[in-house]
């Protein structure tokens, strides 16, 4: 996986105290010596003595200069929408399976698959109505007991979670302000950001409440990362570490717009690339979120490979644009339509496609039974025609896996390959396996790059024949020292491999 070769790792901004109290007490420990003390009063004493001097440079500020404006608007943002942004805690039972890369964020915790441990959570989210509506992130809330919600001011209130998505990793919380008037933050428009914007990230980093950071937009439309199912990330420069989660992203009006998610280090902690959920798609699906309901995310039915300079030149292409269609399943809304193998997507609804990351962006944005035309690139008898094709777009098929969630070490929903299956996999040479149905994020198989319809035919020596025995072998082969899966995936063979 790309991620995980480059020696990188996306890491959320949740805080596991057994993982960083050490820490923490060590910092507290070093302020309190006297010494440090000592010098903290004498350089109070030296500011002191030099006040005349700097009053006298401060008159040569006017109210009208840029610096002082600037400034002046950063403290107006940080005043504004601190007391809406709130501390959540809570405990989650965790089950900390002994693989190295989970080494740099959770290095602290025990290492024996088997184990499992009560653990207090830390991350953030921010207020949204005045009944005591919060959002925050799905990792943060996933699976935790004892919910508990605190505010800038102190106050602290026993928090309920309304609804969540996992795909896109967000979540509603409620709390009951019982006649208290709560601080509310104004939501903007993420869609008008544009790379080189000043923006402000506030959070509960290490558990310091209230840490306003600032930084800019360094690219939108980030896909295919491997840190949600649903991905297309505002990328950013500014400071946020573990704690961060669900935190809110501002614009220069002070408008949300996103959600603080995940980082991209080597370390665990800050390295100035992070990345946070734009809050239109949020937006968008807020009603069912706070309803409880599950959003329904668009489904076209093809599978894509990205276009390069070779394949751009069979095309007719002066430069490499759009993904090209590998397969089209029967009677999809693609194939109804009229979407063959072979075909460029290049537009989605008059959006532009550069991978297969944004098509299924657009795709799963989409709503149930909503029109949309695809522009597409066709060569037919070595002549290349553009064509639109109108798609009704229908809705994903989940086969209840809202309901089934991976609970093995591996983090992987598998199913037999039954005889409709058996048929639609054939072409890629698969007799045997089982086919992958859904991931849990930033689960091994996630961080493995494990992807939905893969076949996984064998584990060590264990050939797999059958879902039951898939779970029966991963339970038997969890404490080994060496671990290798292979996967069909579409017709190639891969290895993937878990070492201690």
């Amino acid at each position: 996986m790309k991620l995980k070769n480059a020696g990188y790792y996306i890491v959320l901004f949740i805080i596991l105290t057994g993982a960083i109290t050490t820490s923490l007490f060590i910092v507290n420990s070093c302020s309190e010596e006297p010494k440090n003390a000592n010098n903290i009063v004498i350089a109070q004493e030296e500011s002191s003595s030099s006040s005349q001097t700097s009053n006298s440079e401060d008159e040569k500020f006017s109210s009208n200069d840029p610096a002082l404006i600037v400034q002046n608007q950063y403290r107006k943002i940080a005043k504004a929408n601190l007391p809406s942004v709130v501390h959540i805690t809570s405990l989650v039972e965790q089950e900390v399976p002994s693989l190295p890369f989970f080494f740099p964020f959770f290095g602290n915790l025990p290492q024996d698959p088997s184990q499992k441990r009560k653990v207090e959570v830390f991350g953030s989210g921010f207020i949204i109505s005045k009944e005591g509506h919060i959002l925050t992130n799905y990792h943060v809330v996933n699976n935790v007991k004892d919910l508990r919600v605190r505010l800038m001011d102190g106050s602290e209130f026993e928090g309920k979670v309304l609804g969540t998505d996992q795909d896109l990793d967000v979540a509603v919380i409620k709390i009951n302000p019982a006649g208290k008037i709560l601080p509310v933050v104004k939501l903007g428009d993420s869609d008008s950001l544009e790379i080189g914007d000043i923006i402000f990230a506030i959070g509960n980093p290490f558990g310091l409440d209230g840490t306003f950071t600032q930084g800019i937009v360094s690219a939108k439309g980030r896909t295919s990362l491997g840190i949600n199912q649903y991905e297309n990330f505002i990328q950013i420069d500014a400071a946020i570490n573990p704690g961060n989660s669900g935190g809110p992203l501002l614009n220069i009006k002070g408008e949300v717009v996103g959600i603080n998610d995940a980082i991209y280090s080597q370390t665990g902690n800050y390295a100035g690339v992070g990345f946070a959920i734009p809050i239109n798609i949020v937006k968008k699906n807020l009603n069912d979120l706070i309803a409880g309901k599950p959003i329904e995310y668009g489904y076209l039915g093809v599978s894509v490979m990205p276009m390069d300079n070779d394949k751009a030149e069979y095309y007719g292409l002066k430069q490499p644009t759009g993904v090209i269609v590998v397969s089209v399943e029967p009677n999809s809304p693609a194939s109804k339509a009229g979407v063959k193998n072979l075909d460029v997507i290049l537009t989605y609804n008059g959006k532009k496609i550069n991978n297969a990351g944004e098509l299924s962006f657009y795709i799963k944005d989409s709503k149930p039974n909503e029109k949309v035309t695809l522009q597409v690139l066709r060569k037919v008898e070595g002549k290349v025609k553009t064509i639109n094709l109108t798609v009704i777009i229908e809705k994903r098929q989940s086969s209840n896996l809202s309901q089934q969630k991976p609970d093995n070490w591996l983090g992987v929903l598998v199913g037999d390959l039954d005889d409709s299956l058996k048929e639609k996999y054939k072409q890629w040479g698969v007799t045997f396996g089982v086919v992958v149905l859904a991931i849990s994020n930033k689960s091994p198989a996630a961080q493995l790059g494990i992807a939905e319809g893969d076949v996984i035919y064998q584990i060590n020596d264990y050939e797999i024949k059958s879902a039951e025995q898939f779970y029966q072998v991963l339970d038997k082969v969890k404490t080994t020292k060496k671990i290798v899966i292979l996967i069909n995936r579409r017709g190639s063979s891969l290895m993937l491999t878990i070492g201690r």
